[in-house]
């Protein structure tokens, strides 16, 4: 029962986190201080991981309804971040690429092999992200709740991953995104306050 309330909590967690990042890029309507590489690479990250446990089938209704909602808000904030940076003739391009590249994914890749492609795809989003508020020293459209409600659902999943004996690696993985997201939401203030 405590597996399955913490894993209820994790979904709601990781589905609001998008919340704060909504609004702020709907209130500001900007998106200097956002990589679209980041929003990229996360939309794919999420979106191969939706179609691996669809394809698994072993995940309980709630799961998927998370990933679904975690798989398409990516992909929309991806988008409209896009297209707050770049004309309109470059999000099309951006958009049909994206769905090739899915195409193109999901029909050659083992499920191992596009996991991992995803793993690392989140990985290299927070770099990039770190690497885009270091550079531009501008955090502008971004909310830092994104970040820290993010770190709290994987904090939550990592807890459920060392009760259910989870592969090392794979705790390691999310250790290593924790650390990332603290440090992106941490960035996020600092050069929030520098901007204000």
């Amino acid at each position: 029962m405590i597996l399955l309330l913490l894993n209820i909590a994790v979904v709601i967690i990781l589905t609001h986190a998008y919340v704060p990042q909504l609004k702020t890029t709907y209130k500001t309507r900007t998106a200097e201080g956002v990589s679209p590489f980041f929003w990229l690479l996360i939309s794919l990250s999420t979106s191969y991981s939706l179609f691996n446990i669809l394809a698994t089938g072993q995940a309980d209704w709630f799961t998927y309804l998370g990933q679904f909602i975690n798989a398409t808000v990516a992909f929309i904030l991806f988008i409209w971040i896009t297209k707050l940076k770049y004309r309109w003739e470059v999000t099309l391009f951006v958009s049909i690429l994206y769905v090739f590249m899915n195409l193109y994914v999901h029909s050659i890749a083992t499920l191992e092999l596009s996991q991992s492609i995803a793993t690392i795809a989140i990985i290299a989003a927070y770099f990039d992200q770190i690497l885009h508020f270091i550079k531009n020293k501008n955090s502008v459209g971004t909310n830092p709740l994104l970040y820290v409600y993010f770190a709290l659902g994987l904090i939550l999943l990592t807890t459920i991953m060392f009760m259910t004996s989870v592969s090392i690696y794979v705790i390691v993985t999310e250790l290593v995104n924790i650390t990332l997201l603290l440090i992106c939401g941490i960035l996020s203030k600092k050069y929030q306050q520098n901007n204000l």
